[in-house]
């Protein structure tokens, strides 16, 4: 649909933060003797439509934005005066119009809002129809902990004042008024208008709730051995407000302790890769978890996967000489107890897990490794693991350089 007529629409953009709940956009307009309006309003990133319309006898027939039917939450009809609030979820971002229809000319006033961060669940359970011929009238909304009311109020002729409690989105019209206004509440409220002098009048109210999403969509979390060690990796399909990863370890899976932090990408719409390598892992089975924590401190935790590892470490069967060795000196491994004619890889790391050297071998008949490699001074003093794996059996040893 084409707009059918325009009239000095208003378009504010702002960012106003109710808790999680952010006001996006507010746009108004009147027209008099008129079976039509066209407000423009601009979305840029709202999640929820809101339009609040005060009609004169006519009834209100279609509203519409982007040419999609808007869905009606509530009307109320009193003294011949019409106050409706249509919603739409997810609506599409740009500039577009409302349009807006009635079952014949009338006057007509409308205030368009846009809201982001955002869950309509149950919209316009709960609302209120005021009293006519009064000069003062309120209008009880049930809310919970950190919910918006929106309230929308048609009158005619006069100007009303909202309590000075609640924010005011707008006041619009000619011989008819519409006014919208909001409050951040924790529980049920009452939103109150003030009028100088006696009117007719109606209201709706609604409560808003923050949308609740989680920060990361987790697509895969793994825990695979790997040789001497486990491999974590996790793929992310979004990300919002991320700031970090926790990777955690547990012997019994209940009781976890932290191994490793990974930051996160932050905000991020596409597949992401993370991995992380546990260089020494527990002996038997064990369980890793992942820990994600936003910006804001708030924490979430994904499934738990186990391994079952066989690490042996010990002097019978595992051998490096000499040790303490001296800087440049040829390294000696021996190993006993391996399968027969099997890979064994040997690895060499420092005291923070980094991998210096390695190199892929096989044992003898008996099961025997017996391996030397030259160091060519390309280990400094210090102390290094020495790590020999072959399948799920693993042996380390500590290594001296003077």
């Amino acid at each position: 649909m084409k707009p059918l007529s325009l009239i000095s629409a208003i378009i504010l953009i702002a960012k106003i933060s109710f808790a999680s709940i952010v006001l996006d956009a507010t746009s108004s307009a009147d027209v008099t003797n008129s079976a039509a309006i066209a407000i423009s309003h601009t979305i840029t990133s709202g999640n929820i439509l809101i339009v609040n319309i005060t009609s004169k006898n006519q009834a209100i027939s279609t509203v519409e934005w982007n040419n999609e039917p808007m869905i009606l939450g509530s009307e109320i009809n009193q003294n011949n005066m019409r106050v409706a609030m249509y919603y739409l979820k997810s609506p599409a971002t740009g500039t577009y119009y409302v349009n807006i229809t009635t079952s014949g000319p009338t006057d007509i006033s409308a205030i368009v809002t846009s809201f982001s961060g955002v869950e309509l669940t149950s919209p316009f359970g709960n609302f209120t129809l005021l009293g006519n011929q009064s000069i003062s009238a309120s209008i009880n909304v049930e809310g919970s902990s950190n919910d918006v009311v929106i309230d929308a109020i048609g009158c005619k002729n006069q100007t009303p004042e909202a309590d000075t409690s609640q924010v005011v989105t707008g006041i619009i019209g000619t011989s008819i008024k519409t006014g919208s206004s909001r409050k951040e509440v924790n529980g049920n409220t009452t939103m109150t208008w003030n009028m100088n002098v006696i009117n007719d009048w109606g209201a709706i109210g609604v409560s808003l709730k923050p949308e609740f999403t989680l920060p990361i969509n987790l697509v895969r979390f793994t825990a695979i051995p790997e040789n001497s060690s486990v491999t974590v990796k996790w793929t992310t399909g979004t990300e919002k407000n991320n700031d970090y990863f926790t990777i955690q370890r547990s012997s019994d899976g209940n009781n976890f302790k932290d191994i490793s932090r990974i930051d996160g990408a932050g905000n991020s719409n596409s597949l992401l890769n993370y991995s992380y390598t546990d260089d020494n892992p527990l002996s038997g089975t064990s369980y890793y978890r992942l820990k994600q924590t936003d910006f804001n401190n708030l924490q979430t935790q994904s499934e738990i996967v186990s391994v079952s590892l066989t690490k042996t470490t010990g002097n019978s069967d595992f051998y490096v000489f000499p040790n303490p060795s001296v800087q440049g000196e040829n390294i000696n491994i021996k190993v006993n107890g391996m399968e027969a004619e099997k890979e064994v890889l040997i690895v060499v790391k420092n005291v923070f897990g980094e991998e210096l050297y390695s190199k892929v071998t096989f044992s003898d008949f008996n099961g025997e490794v017996l391996e030397a490699f030259d160091t060519m001074n390309r280990l400094p003093s210090g102390t290094y693991i020495i790590v020999a794996s072959s399948l799920n059996k693993v042996y380390s040893k500590k290594l001296i350089i003077h």
